[in-house]
């Protein structure tokens, strides 16, 4: 058998084993969403709407006007940080705006609630994005800064961010830069084939899903650049 026969019969080969290993990643990654979402419904929800019970029936028990009007102030602002979490979880899970009002207005929530949570330095610039986009591009790139901003505050533990977002004729044009540790992408990568890392290979198939293109570089020290091109027009 030639060389290049061989070459031939082995790229099928290898292009399913690639298939098969980011369908295992992606489910694995999913497991892991249905795993945290499970336990901060039971360790958080659960538990403060748990003392949220008992501490309305010792209501039952306060018959002073001034200290049972204490204690309802003290349950009312227990309840507004349970309504909070819950709030929180399910804008992380999808955001409403995203349907309601599309990519731009989205962003630019999600980037300054960042901000004014964690303190970090993000910098967002966008042009020409008045426009929506079809829903399923939107969130993909949505999740994409998403998991970009969350890459560089908890593992990169970056200070700044760069997030640059655009519209030509035929793409949406995303470009991400961090100023965090930087990390080996071709490493990377193969962990997440391998299962130990989920978010990278989760970015590259949601943009190959809407056809796009994705590149990212990085080097120690000098922080990452992910670049993304989605197609406006898929048909």
């Amino acid at each position: 058998m030639s060389m290049k026969m061989k070459k031939t019969e082995e790229e099928p080969k290898a292009t399913y084993d690639e298939a098969r290993s980011l369908s295992k990643s992606l489910l694995n990654k999913l497991e892991a969403e249905r795993r945290y979402i499970a336990r901060e419904l039971h360790d958080e929800i659960g538990q403060a709407l748990t003392a949220l019970k008992i501490s309305l029936q010792s209501l039952q028990r306060i018959n002073d006007p001034e200290q049972f009007s204490k204690r309802l102030n003290d349950l009312i602002t227990m309840l507004d940080r349970v309504l909070n979490q819950v709030r929180n979880m399910s804008l992380n899970l999808r955001p409403s705006l995203i349907d309601d009002l599309g990519l731009a207005p989205t962003v630019r929530w999600y980037v300054d609630r960042i901000s004014a949570t964690t303190g970090i330095n993000i910098e967002l610039s966008m042009a020409d994005m008045d426009s929506r986009f079809e829903l399923e591009t939107e969130i993909a790139c949505f999740r994409v800064i998403q998991e970009a901003i969350n890459n560089a505050i908890r593992h990169a533990k970056a200070d700044k961010i760069e997030i640059k977002l655009e519209k030509d004729k035929e793409h949406i044009q995303l470009s991400i830069f961090d100023n965090g540790c930087g990390f080996n992408v071709a490493k990377t990568m193969e962990d997440a084939k391998r299962g130990k890392s989920f978010g990278l290979i989760a970015m590259k198939e949601r943009v190959e899903l809407t056809h796009g293109r994705i590149e990212i570089s990085s080097e120690y020290d000098k922080g990452t650049f992910i670049r993304v091109s989605f197609p406006i027009n898929r048909s």
